[in-house]
């Protein structure tokens, strides 16, 4: 009798059982999102990829792979009338300095990085006019620890990054 009650019982429970169903998302710590024109990228870190993607004239796949590129950019190269950049001092306290000697007039943007990748505040925009110029970057919302500092001109084309230790 034993046996037949535990026998029913399991049975029943079987038939109650539903499965559960997660749908698919990302937690990502750092990542990007841009357009430009009619293309749109959007990426995290750490995300594993899940499909690839094809059109005419370009193809992602794992890792971001382009196929059929004839130059590959090495590293980063400054325009040539930019003659020195420097940021100091490091470490800093409030107000970091950004020094630019230059031969010609040219617009550029300082954004701010966490060690994750995160955009710190909004792109601070600066115009370096011929010769020395100084700019100052304030700091003071920022907690102590180690930021990356990317200074690009307003084209987009990156010109130098440091590393900041914030007090």
């Amino acid at each position: 009798m034993n046996y037949l009650i535990l026998m029913l019982s399991l049975t029943l429970a079987v038939l109650n059982l539903s499965a559960q169903s997660l749908e698919r998302f990302v937690i990502g710590s750092a990542g990007f999102s841009g357009q430009q024109e009619d293309i749109q990228l959007s990426f995290t870190v750490g995300e594993a990829v899940v499909s690839s993607f094809q059109s005419e004239e370009i193809q992602l796949k794992q890792g971001f792979q382009q196929i059929n590129v004839e130059e590959v950019p090495t590293g980063i190269e400054w325009p040539d009338y930019i003659h020195d950049l420097i940021a100091y001092p490091n470490p800093v306290g409030a107000t970091l300095y950004v020094d630019v000697n230059t031969s010609q007039l040219f617009e550029f943007s300082v954004e701010v990085y966490d060690l994750s990748g995160q955009q710190l505040c909004q792109p601070t925009n600066f115009t370096g006019i011929p010769g020395n110029t100084q700019h100052q970057i304030d700091l003071v919302g920022l907690v102590p620890g180690i930021y990356v500092l990317v200074i690009t001109t307003t084209e987009g084309f990156p010109v130098k990054t440091f590393k900041i230790q914030k007090m």
